[in-house]
C-alpha cells in the first residue's frame, strides 16, 4: 500500500488476517448484529482489505461506498442501506462532513489518523487495540457478505447484496486459466477502486489465490502506476480505459517506462 506520503507500506496476508479478525470482534463488541451494514469511504489499501475480510467475520454486511459520486447521493446510500457504522479514511473526512448531518451513523471509525482523534470520531488503531476476546457468529455460506449500490444512472442508486458463497465461487472462477490466471506467483495491481464493485473481486481473488497485491491508493495517475510497474513489476493489472489511456500518455513522455512485467491487462468498466 502507498501512505499519503508516497512511501511504502509492507504487510503480509497472515498479518491482514490476524487484524481482520481483531477487527471483528471489535465490530462485535461495540454491538453489530448478523446482518447489520458497516460502510467503508476509502481508497485502496491494507487497511481496506482488513475491512473486506474482517466485517463479514463479525457476520455484518460490508457496503462500500462510492467517493465519486455526489455527497448527497452518497447520503441517500448509506440511509437506504441504513448502515450503522462507517469506516472513513482521514484524507476522505472533508468529503464526509459533506454528508455527515444527512446521515445516522451510529459509530464512525477514523483509518490511518495521523493526528488524535475527536470525539464523535474513534481511531481505528485504538478500536483494534480495545478489541476484547468475543466469540465471532457462526456463518451460512448463504449469509450476506457485501453490498454495492449503482451509480444512480437510471433514477436512485439501487443496492446489490452478494453472500458469502457467490464471492467464493467469484475467487474460484476469477483464478481460473481462463479468466486472470492468477497464483502465488503472480503480482496484482488493482488500479480499479475498492469501493466500486468490490474491485471486480480482486483483492478477494487475491488472498485466495496468495498473490501478491499492490495497492495503490489514491495515486491512479499515469505516472505513479508507471513508476509501480517498473519498481514493483506487477504481472497482471486491472484497471477502466481512462486509468491506461493515462498510462499510454505518462509513457509517452517517460523513456524508462517499463511494462514487460505484465503478462495481462483488464481492461473494463467503459
Amino acid at each position: 500500500s502507498r501512505r499519503p506520503d508516497k512511501s511504502l507500506h509492507r504487510t503480509t496476508y497472515a498479518e491482514v488476517a490476524r487484524r481482520a479478525r481483531t477487527l471483528a470482534r471489535a465490530l462485535v463488541s461495540l454491538g453489530i448484529q448478523k446482518g447489520e451494514r458497516v460502510a467503508t469511504l476509502m481508497w485502496n489499501h491494507a487497511q481496506h482489505l482488513e475491512a473486506y475480510l474482517g466485517v463479514p467475520l463479525s457476520g455484518a454486511v460490508i457496503h462500500t461506498l462510492n467517493l465519486r459520486l455526489h455527497p448527497d447521493d452518497l447520503a441517500f446510500i448509506a440511509n437506504d442501506a441504513q448502515d450503522r457504522f462507517l469506516l472513513v479514511d482521514e484524507v476522505l473526512l472533508p468529503l464526509f462532513e459533506k454528508f455527515r448531518d444527512q446521515c445516522k451513523f451510529e459509530k464512525v471509525i477514523v483509518v490511518g489518523a495521523s493526528r488524535p482523534v475527536a470525539a464523535p470520531y474513534s481511531d481505528y488503531e485504538e478500536v483494534l487495540k480495545a478489541a476484547p476476546q468475543v466469540d465471532l457468529p457462526q456463518l451460512m455460506e448463504t449469509d450476506a457478505l457485501g453490498l454495492c449500490y449503482t451509480s444512480g444512472t437510471t433514477g436512485k442508486p439501487k443496492g446489490v447484496c452478494y453472500t458469502h458463497r457467490s464471492t467464493l465461487l467469484h475467487c474460484l472462477v476469477s483464478a481460473l486459466p481462463d479468466s486472470l490466471k492468477l497464483s502465488r506467483r503472480d503480482t496484482l495491481l488493482p488500479v480499479v477502486p475498492m469501493f466500486h464493485v468490490n474491485a471486480w473481486g480482486a483483492a478477494y481473488t487475491a488472498f485466495f489465490s496468495g498473490c501478491e497485491l499492490i495497492m495503490p491508493q489514491m495515486f491512479l495517475q499515469g505516472e505513479p502506476i508507471l513508476n509501480m510497474t517498473k519498481t514493483l513489476r506487477p504481472t497482471v493489472a486491472l484497471g477502466v480505459p481512462t486509468v491506461w489511456n493515462d498510462v499510454l500518455r505518462a509513457g509517452a513522455a517517460d523513456p524508462s517506462a517499463d511494462l514487460s512485467s505484465l503478462r495481462g491487462i483488464l481492461c473494463g468498466g467503459a
